[in-house]
């Protein structure tokens, strides 16, 4: 679809031509593209728990603890 005009304005001494295209979106691709994104995002997820979880149960004492989860949860937030 296009459209194509002309904006005068005898006051101003203005003129422009305009000329405008719309595209229609491939809504059936772009749906399959955000469905491998929510599927990959969702792994990625999943996988930062599972290492986080691996992590505090291989720390020994406490204090490690804190800071190997705060590592972690700093870096799952990078990642989203």
């Amino acid at each position: 679809m296009e459209l194509q005009g002309t904006i005068i304005s005898p006051n101003c001494d203005f003129a422009s031509n305009v000329n405008v295209t719309a595209i229609r979106m491939d809504w059936e691709h772009t749906t399959g593209k955000a469905i491998n994104y929510s599927f990959f995002m969702m792994l990625t997820c999943l996988t930062q728990i599972v290492l986080l979880l691996r992590q505090l149960l291989h720390s020994q004492s406490q204090s490690t603890a804190i800071r190997v989860s705060l590592l972690c949860v700093g870096w799952q937030t990078v990642l989203d």
